[in-house]
C-alpha cells in the first residue's frame, strides 16, 4: 500500500505503451496484411487455384476470431496484454511460415483460422486497443490513432517489400521469412514492454498522479467519469448490437477491396509492379488521416466522424469502378485509406467511451460474433463473384450500398445512460455522443 501520491511521471507509461501496439500493428500488418495480394497469382498459377481460396481464407479468419472474441477479451481484462499477445504472436508466426508449405486452398483456408483463432487481425485487435482504452480516458483519441498509425505504415511497406521478397525468393519463402521475424518481434514486444494497466505502475489514466492508496493487484478502480459497464449491462442496451453491425459492415466493405486490389488493378490494366505501390497511396491517407482522426474523436461528436468515415468509402468504390490509369487507382485508394483509417480508430475509441474501460475485453469480445459474422462474407463475395462472373462490378455495388447503411446506422448510435440498476451515471469527459 502506498502512504502518499506519487507525482507525475515526466513520461507516462501510457505513451510507450501507444508505440509498442503500433509496432504491433505494423508487424501484423506486413506479415498478413494488405500484402496478401501479392501472394493471389504467384500461388494460384502454381497451386491450380482461383481467387476464391483467398476470399474463404479471409472469411475463416474471422470466423475464428469470432469464435475465440470472447474468450480472449476476458483474458485480457484478467491478465492483461502480455502472455496473451507473447502466444498469439508465436502461433501467428508459425502459422504465417507454414503458408510457405501449402499444397491446396484448404491448407490456405485452414492456416488462416489458425490466425483466427489467436485473435490477431492488424489495427482493431483486442490485444492493442484494449491496453491502450485502459492507459487513456482523456486523451483516448489520439492515443488510439497513434497506436493505429502503425498498421497503415505497414501496408505502405508491405506491398513492395513483399513483392520484392516473392521476387527474390519466391513465395514460399518469403511467406517464411514474414512469419519467423514477425512472431519474433510481437513476442519480444508483449513480454518486455506491455503492461495491463496505469495503476499497476502507480499512476492513473493520462499520466494523472495516482491516488494515496493504491487498490489490489488487478483491481480496476473508478475515477468517477466512466460508468463502469458489465458485459451483461451492455449487452442489454440497443447500442451495443448498433456498434457491433455497424463496425461488421465497415470491415465487410473494406475487405471486399483489400485482398484483392492489386489483382483488380492489374485486369485494369496497370502494371503489377505499379499495382503494389497502390499500398502506399493507402498508407500515406490512413497515417494521415488517423492522427487528424484521433485528435477530432477528443473534440467532435463520433457519430459525425463515423458517417463521413464510410461516405469515404463509398467514395472509393465509385472511384474504383472508373480506374483506368494510375491516378485514379491513388484516388481510389486514398479514399479508401481515409475511410478505413477513421472507421477503425473510431471503432477502437466508441466502445470504451459508451461502455467504459473496466470491462472492455469482455464487451468487445461479446461483440466479436455478430460483427465478424458481417465481415466474413466480403472477401469471399469478392472472389467468388468474380470467379462467376469475370469482375468485382457487382461487389463494389453491393459495398457501397452496405457503406451507406453504415452511415445512417451510426447516425442513429447514441451514447447509452445506465439504468438505475445498474449504478450512478457520471458526467462523460470524451467528448459529445
Amino acid at each position: 500500500m502506498m502512504s502518499a501520491a506519487q507525482p507525475r511521471p515526466r513520461l507516462f507509461y501510457g505513451w510507450i505503451i501507444v508505440a509498442a501496439t503500433s509496432l504491433v500493428g505494423f508487424v501484423i500488418t506486413m506479415m498478413l496484411g494488405a500484402n496478401v495480394g501479392v501472394f493471389i497469382k504467384p500461388m494460384g498459377d502454381e497451386l491450380g487455384i482461383g481467387t476464391a481460396p483467398f476470399g474463404w481464407a479471409q472469411t475463416a479468419r474471422l470466423a475464428g476470431f469470432a469464435l475465440s472474441g470472447l474468450v480472449i477479451g476476458r483474458a485480457l481484462d484478467r491478465f492483461g496484454p502480455r502472455i496473451p499477445l507473447a502466444v498469439a504472436g508465436l502461433i501467428m508466426g508459425g502459422a504465417t511460415m507454414l503458408l510457405g508449405a501449402a499444397q491446396t486452398g484448404w491448407h490456405i483456408v485452414i492456416l488462416f483460422a489458425v490466425v483466427g483463432l489467436v485473435g490477431l487481425q492488424g489495427g482493431a485487435n483486442l490485444y492493442t486497443s484494449v491496453p491502450i482504452a485502459r492507459w487513456f480516458i482523456r486523451q483516448r483519441g489520439r492515443a488510439m490513432a497513434w497506436a493505429f498509425a502503425g498498421v497503415p505504415i505497414g501496408i505502405g511497406v508491405s506491398g513492395p517489400t513483399t513483392q520484392w521478397l516473392v521476387d527474390a525468393f519466391g513465395w514460399r519463402a518469403a511467406w517464411a521469412l514474414l512469419g519467423a521475424v514477425g512472431g519474433g518481434l510481437i513476442v519480444l514486444i508483449a513480454i518486455v514492454i506491455l503492461r495491463k494497466q496505469p495503476e499497476d505502475m502507480g499512476h492513473l489514466p493520462d499520466g494523472a498522479a495516482a491516488a494515496p492508496s493504491r487498490p489490489a493487484p488487478g483491481a480496476m478502480p473508478s475515477r468517477g467519469d466512466e460508468h463502469p459497464w458489465t458485459r451483461q449491462e451492455a449487452t442489454r442496451r440497443p447500442v451495443f448490437w448498433t456498434l457491433a453491425v455497424v463496425f461488421g459492415l465497415l470491415t465487410f466493405c473494406t475487405s471486399t477491396i483489400s485482398s484483392f486490389r492489386i489483382p483488380y488493378f492489374v485486369e485494369r490494366g496497370i502494371d503489377p509492379a505499379v499495382a503494389s505501390f497502390s499500398l502506399v497511396a493507402d498508407a500515406i491517407a490512413s497515417s494521415t488521416i488517423a492522427i487528424s482522426a484521433g485528435f477530432m474523436l477528443d473534440k467532435l461528436n463520433p457519430r459525425h466522424v463515423g458517417a463521413a468515415a464510410f461516405l469515404a468509402l463509398v467514395g472509393c468504390f465509385v472511384t474504383a469502378l472508373l480506374t483506368t490509369n494510375v491516378w485514379m487507382m491513388t484516388l481510389c485508394m486514398l479514399l479508401f485509406g481515409t475511410g478505413i483509417a477513421t472507421g477503425q480508430v473510431l471503432q477502437n475509441h466508441m466502445w470504451p467511451a459508451y461502455f467504459g474501460r473496466a470491462n472492455l475485453g469482455s464487451i468487445r469480445g461479446a461483440a466479436m460474433p455478430a460483427t465478424l459474422a458481417i465481415s466474413a462474407l466480403g472477401a469471399p463475395l469478392s472472389g467468388t463473384l468474380r470467379d462467376l462472373t469475370g469482375d468485382y462490378v457487382l461487389t463494389w455495388f453491393i459495398a457501397m450500398g452496405a457503406c451507406a447503411a453504415a452511415a445512417g446506422a451510426i447516425l442513429l448510435a447514441r451514447k447509452p445512460s445506465p439504468r438505475p440498476a445498474d449504478g450512478p451515471s457520471t458526467p462523460p469527459v470524451l467528448g459529445p455522443a
